[in-house]
């Protein structure tokens, strides 16, 4: 079994996301706080699309220069973690295609919305398939996101897991609110 961890250092965990990685997140600032090592590869994606030739033209490829880029920086880290599944789709897919064994590939907030063409939804399903047998694990937000999307990619129950996304440390949000009476009540 591949371990994760070295003795020598902290983890190192490269995180793909499909936002500007300029931005602050909790999330980062929460794995740094426990002692890992953590970079992000963004884009600037823009905010909504039109059509699926815009969301082609757009999107995609940003997705695969995430992906490509991760690919070559792979051997700097533990942990490639794309916080949604497309922003490690071209990861993924080469990760397989190459057959590489490092780093762990964690896919992080699965969500597999179904494309209504039933052509293309069964090429978009046998590629997810593809470059999910790539991943070491898969977590998902809830349970039964994680019994349908197993048993829908063939993916083993094992290597799934729930994992609540909420934040680390909410003491600085906890502010009381009080409600205010509308007026003529």
């Amino acid at each position: 079994m591949k371990t994760m961890m070295k003795p020598d250092r902290p983890l190192r965990i490269l995180i793909l996301i499909t936002w500007s990685a300029e931005k602050e997140w909790p999330f980062v600032d929460a794995l740094r706080n426990q002692g890992f090592e953590c970079d992000v590869i963004g884009a600037n994606f823009p905010r909504m699309y039109n059509s699926h030739l815009e969301k082609l033209l757009f999107f995609w490829p940003r997705y695969i220069l995430i992906g490509i880029k991760a690919w070559f920086r792979r051997k700097d880290y533990d942990v490639i973690l794309p916080w949604q599944q497309a922003a490690g789709f071209v990861y993924g897919f080469l990760k397989k295609t190459f057959r590489s064994q490092y780093p762990f590939y964690i896919v992080l907030k699965f969500v597999y919305p179904t494309p209504r063409n039933p052509l293309v939804s069964k090429i978009r399903h046998h590629f997810v398939k593809y470059v999910l047998s790539a991943a070491d694990a898969l977590w998902a937000v809830s349970n039964m996101e994680i019994d349908i999307r197993t048993q829908m990619f063939d993916f083993p129950r094992e290597k799934a897991k729930f994992i609540p996304i909420i934040p680390t440390d909410v003491s600085d949000g906890a502010v009381r609110f009080e409600s205010k009476p509308v007026k003529g009540e």
